[in-house]
């Protein structure tokens, strides 16, 4: 029995391990770069004003 929660948390680590992981390498980009086009939208909305 003990075998099987040893086991269990072992598993538990590898996946949290090799999900933080996935989590930097695709899913932060992806809300980095939604921010980034927030902010270059802002700044494209401002340019315009000041052309006007």
């Amino acid at each position: 029995m003990k075998e099987k929660i040893f086991i269990g948390i072992i598993g538990g680590i590898s996946i949290i391990a090799t999900s933080i992981p996935i989590y930097n390498y695709y899913i932060l980009p992806v809300i980095r770069h939604k921010e980034m086009m927030d902010k270059i939208d802002g700044f494209d909305k401002r340019l315009k004003k000041l052309e006007k």
